[in-house]
């Protein structure tokens, strides 16, 4: 584990609750809930929620079923945005932005004044033993085929701190152009 915490690039994955699953989840499965004998291959053109992180405990002691699996494409991989100044108190004057295997970080001398103002807004490191979303979000989003639903809920209070939020479309692209990406 402390060889791991050595490299900056985990260091904050595993600051905030240790090992954890990314999960990119067909919201339409609900329909077929009484039926798992359905192609996999069919699912995987529905349309997804945003991938959260979520402890691997449900799947180890097979609270969550698994009726199968697919490998991602490059372009379907989905992972939650943190930036943020560093969880490392010895380091407060890094800023730091984590996007899956990316890892880049700058010291906030350097940022502007817009950059600055984001500094702890779009920390996003939740680690939750559950898939955060509630049935009636869930069922909202089915109806309209749509993820407005989960992206305006006021039920989770991360949504809002997410920059893949279309809400926080503006700031991501600051974000980005400032890390060149």
């Amino acid at each position: 584990m402390e060889a791991l915490k050595a490299n900056k690039q985990v260091a904050e994955l595993i600051n905030s609750q240790g090992y954890k699953t990314t999960i990119k989840d067909n919201i339409i499965i609900p329909k077929f809930k009484d039926n798992k004998n359905i192609a996999i291959e069919k699912l995987k053109d529905l349309m997804a929620l945003p991938s959260q992180y979520i402890m691997d405990n449900r799947f180890y002691y097979g609270e969550f079923e698994i009726i199968g699996n697919l490998p991602l494409k490059d372009e379907e991989l989905d992972f939650p945005i943190s930036y943020s100044q560093s969880s490392d108190y010895n380091d407060p004057e890094t800023l730091y932005l984590q996007y899956g295997k990316i890892y880049k970080e700058t010291k906030a001398d350097e940022l502007n004044e817009n950059l600055i103002a984001f500094e702890n807004k779009f920390r996003y490191e939740n680690t939750g033993f559950d898939i955060m979303i509630s049935k009636k979000i869930l069922e909202e989003c089915i109806q309209l085929k749509s993820n407005k639903p989960y992206w305006e809920s006021e039920d989770i209070y991360i949504i809002k701190k997410d920059l893949r939020n279309p809400k926080n479309s503006n700031e991501k692209e600051v974000i980005f152009r400032y890390f060149k990406m």
